[in-house]
C-alpha cells in the first residue's frame, strides 16, 4: 500500500543525537476547584448554597462530603499520584509518542501549549456528550522543572517527516512511535517537539520519571467550556497566590 511505503521510507536512522535539557514544562489534568465552600460550584447565590448544606450536614455532626474527603488530600499529594499514574503499566495506551509498551508524561514549554493540547484531547474524549450541547471542563495546571542529558530534540533533528510529526489525526503516530522507539533504545529519557495543537508550541514527552526533578506544584485552575462546534474557551481561572516563581 502506498501509505504503509511512505512510512517504512521515512523510518528514522537509529542513534538520535541526545542533548541536555533543562527548563519549566507544563501540563494540565481534570480536577475540581479547589474551594473552602463546597456549594460554591453547585449554586453562586449565598443562600442557595445555605439551602444546599442541609443536604450534606445536620445540626449536631459536620459530616465530610466525598468531594471534601478527597480535598483533604494535600496539593501535592494529589499532583504526584497523577503523575504517578501516567507511569503504571496498567494506564498506559498508545498516543503519539508511545505504541502502549512504555510510559510517557506529556507536558510543554508554555502554559498556553499544554492547553491547547488538552482541550483538542477532550473534545475527542467527550464528543458523545458535546452532541447534546456545550460540556463545562475544570483543569488544574501544574509546572515540573524537568532535567536530562538525554533528551532528543527533534526540532534540531535534519531529514524528519515534519507533517507527520505535527499531523492533526492519527495518521502520523506510527512515525512519531517509531522516533520515541529508536529514542529510547538510545537512552533518551524525553523529547523535545514541535506540538501539533499550537504552531508555535512544543512539547516535552518525558519517558523517564526521574527527569522530574522538581514538582513545583499547582499554579492555577482553569474553568473551560467545550462547544458542539469544535471550539473551545477558558472561562474563568483562579491562581495560586502563595507561591512565586522566578
Amino acid at each position: 500500500m502506498p501509505f504503509a511505503i511512505i512510512w517504512i521510507m521515512k523510518e528514522p536512522t537509529s542513534h538520535l543525537p541526545l542533548s541536555r535539557y533543562a527548563g519549566r514544562v507544563y501540563r494540565n489534568f481534570p480536577t475540581l476547584v479547589e474551594s473552602q465552600d463546597l456549594m460554591d460550584d453547585l449554586a453562586p447565590d449565598p443562600e442557595q448554597q445555605r439551602i444546599l448544606e442541609k443536604f450534606f450536614y445536620d445540626d449536631d455532626h459536620r459530616w465530610l462530603a466525598p468531594i471534601e474527603r478527597i480535598m483533604k488530600k494535600s496539593v501535592q499529594q494529589i499532583i504526584q499520584e497523577q503523575i504517578d499514574a501516567k507511569f503504571q503499566p496498567s494506564v498506559w495506551q498508545a498516543s503519539r509518542y508511545s505504541d502502549g509498551t512504555w510510559a510517557v508524561l506529556y507536558t510543554a514549554e508554555s502554559e498556553e501549549t499544554a492547553l491547547r493540547e488538552a482541550l483538542f484531547h477532550m473534545r475527542r474524549f467527550y464528543a458523545e456528550e458535546l452532541t447534546a450541547g456545550t460540556l463545562r471542563v475544570q483543569r488544574r495546571v501544574l509546572s515540573i522543572f524537568a532535567v536530562s542529558v538525554a533528551c532528543v530534540d527533534l526540532t534540531m533533528v535534519v531529514g524528519l517527516d515534519c507533517q507527520a510529526l505535527v499531523s492533526q489525526d492519527e495518521s502520523g503516530y506510527l512515525y512519531c512511535q517509531s522516533l520515541a522507539r529508536s529514542g529510547i533504545h538510545d537512552g533518551a529519557e524525553l523529547l523535545r517537539a514541535p506540538s501539533a495543537r499550537d504552531p508555535d508550541g512544543h512539547t516535552v514527552p518525558i519517558f523517564n520519571q526521574e527527569v522530574a526533578k522538581d514538582d513545583e506544584g499547582h499554579l492555577k485552575y482553569l474553568r473551560c467550556v467545550l462547544k458542539p462546534d469544535g471550539s473551545a474557551e477558558v472561562t474563568g481561572m483562579i491562581e495560586e497566590k502563595t507561591k512565586k516563581y522566578p
